[in-house]
This record gives structure tokens, C-alpha cells and sequence, in this order.
């Protein structure tokens, strides 16, 4: 018993002595990009950016992350071409249909997260690697769907061919159509991995220095965001307005129902941390110490009439 109080005594006083705390900022650029199984979409990749607030604990090579962010970022998807079809009447009762044509078509999304992150690993030499989780949770965002649109009336057979490149009678030529909107997204969990190099910066006068990180990352979502509730037409015609369209982001649509969505990341990542408690190295050699500063050392061997100190707090 009394070994077994020695051996944790031992313990304790090692993890004080060598653990060190520490209070970080990161910064980081970002590539999005979602995964499904829609067929009529290919996603792209996108572009974004975070920021975090972290505490850090180090013990030898253990390495404990722990904070609060946000991040921001585009995505983008390219769907297939869509044809359009409305039986309409022109303002003589001569019944015809109308025909719109949307190609290029592409749905962007932008979503503004909190981000709770929570990673553990290892340090050695000028090397580090982390893995965790990230739990994130949307609270704002739009869309802005984009296509080129073509339209043109037939009258089956009345005229010598369809009707197209008239503007004054609702046809024209490929133009630019856009939509904006919204996508409602659940929360997800991110498995994430990160690695790249550290190293200590110069302080004046501090036994524990500011640690500068540099690295990159992954993510992937496990959870499927997709809220399926939506059931909204993909694209809509505007017989008010019968030369444009109005088109709803492919996710917020009923050709997303039963579907999946993950998301996947790449990134860089910039951290500086700040040590906490790490105090001043005194004036005096480093074999010297006064009567005051051995107070508070946790323990000291005589060096001739001085003492050299093996941990102070």
C-alpha cells in the first residue's frame, strides 16, 4: 500500500511538473464540398474559412485540444439539363406549348457554423498530429441557383417551325437566369485528422514560450444533413412572367427525398498558442536561487551554499 501511495505521489508530482497549459486562436482556409447520391448532380468543390478559440494541454508527447469556433463556406453543385413544358394560350385563344430549355445549370450554398471541437494526440520533435471530432450546427446561410434558359413556342404544326429568338413574344435565346433562396441543413459530426509541424517562438524571459502550429486537415460528416421535409418543385415556370424560370436549390426539392448528404473538407490550418502560468526566468544564473523564490518550489537539492530548483510553481 505504502508503494502504491509512493508510485501515485510520483505520478502526480510528474504531471505537475512537466504538464503545461496553454490558451490558443487558429485560423483556417477550407474546401468544401457535399456528398450524395442524387443522380442528377455532381458536386464541385468549394471555398470557405474558420475561426477558433481553444484551451491546449500538453503533457510530454500528449497533446489535449479543446474550444469554441465558427466556420463559413460555399459549396457548389452542377445539375444535368432541364427541359420545361406548360400548354398555354396566346392572347388570339390559339393554343400552344411553351418550351424552356436550362443548361449550366449550377446551386450554390453558403452556410455559417458553430463549431465545438474536440481533438487528442501526439507531439514529437517538430511534428504533430490530432484527430477528434467537430460537432456543427448551421445558423445561417442562402442559396443562389444560376442556369442558362432558352424558350420558344410550339404551335404544333401551325408554323413553318417553333417560335424562339423573339423577345417581344416571351422567346429568346440562351441568358442568364439566377434564383436565390434557402436550404435547411441538420447538424452534423465531423470525424477529423490533422498534422503538420509546430515550433516554440522566441519569448524574452519565459521558461514556457508561445507554440506556432502550421498543418493541415480533413473532415468527413457521419451524419446525414439533409432535411427531407422539403418538397419543393426543382424548377418552376413563371407563367406571369413566362420568359423566366424559378429554380429551388436541388436540396430543398422532392428530388432530394430519401436521399443523403455528407460533407467533406480539406483545409490549412494556422494555431498559436499562448502558455498560461509560465513564469519568468530570474536574473540570477540558474543554479542560484533565493530564500523567497525556494518557498515556493515543490522541491530543490543544495548546489554548495545555493539551491538549484527542481520544479517551481
Amino acid at each position: 500500500m505504502r508503494r502504491l501511495s509512493i508510485l501515485i505521489l510520483s505520478l502526480e508530482l510528474s504531471l505537475m511538473l512537466t504538464a503545461q497549459h496553454y490558451i490558443g486562436f487558429g485560423a483556417n482556409i477550407q474546401f468544401p464540398r457535399h456528398i450524395d447520391n442524387i443522380s442528377s448532380t455532381s458536386a464541385k468543390m468549394g471555398i470557405g474559412g474558420g475561426a477558433e478559440m481553444m484551451y491546449a494541454f500538453r503533457y510530454r508527447y500528449f497533446l489535449l485540444n479543446a474550444g469554441l469556433g465558427f466556420d463559413a463556406g460555399k459549396t457548389r453543385l452542377t445539375l444535368d439539363d432541364e427541359t420545361l413544358q406548360a400548354d398555354m394560350v396566346d392572347t388570339r385563344g390559339l393554343r400552344f406549348t411553351y418550351n424552356g430549355y436550362l443548361n449550366r445549370r449550377t446551386d450554390a450554398a453558403t452556410s455559417i457554423n458553430v463549431v465545438i471541437p474536440l481533438r487528442v494526440g501526439f507531439e514529437a520533435e517538430n511534428f504533430y498530429m490530432l484527430a477528434g471530432v467537430d460537432y456543427a450546427v448551421r445558423v445561417g446561410g442562402s442559396t443562389l441557383q444560376k442556369a442558362k434558359l432558352m424558350t420558344e413556342g410550339d404551335y404544333n404544326g401551325r408554323y413553318y417551325s417553333v417560335l424562339t429568338d423573339m423577345p417581344n413574344h416571351g422567346y429568346h435565346d440562351y441568358e442568364d437566369e439566377s434564383t436565390s433562396g434557402n436550404v435547411s441543413f441538420k447538424a452534423d459530426l465531423k470525424l477529423v485528422a490533422e498534422l503538420g509541424l509546430t515550433m516554440e517562438l522566441k519569448a524574452a524571459n519565459r521558461r514556457l514560450k508561445p507554440i506556432l502550429r502550421i498543418g493541415a486537415f480533413v473532415g468527413y460528416g457521419v451524419l446525414n444533413v439533409l432535411d427531407n421535409s422539403a418538397d419543393k418543385p426543382l424548377t418552376e415556370l413563371d407563367l406571369k412572367q413566362y420568359m423566366h424560370v424559378r429554380m429551388n436549390h436541388v436540396y430543398s426539392t422532392a428530388a432530394a427525398a430519401g436521399k443523403r448528404v455528407n460533407n467533406l473538407t480539406f483545409g490549412l490550418k494556422v494555431t498559436y498558442l499562448i502558455p498560461v502560468g509560465g513564469r519568468k526566468v530570474p536574473a540570477h544564473p540558474s543554479y542560484w536561487i533565493s530564500p523567497s523564490e525556494r518557498r515556493k518550489c515543490l522541491c530543490y537539492m543544495p548546489a554548495g551554499n545555493n539551491y538549484t530548483p527542481l520544479a517551481c510553481y
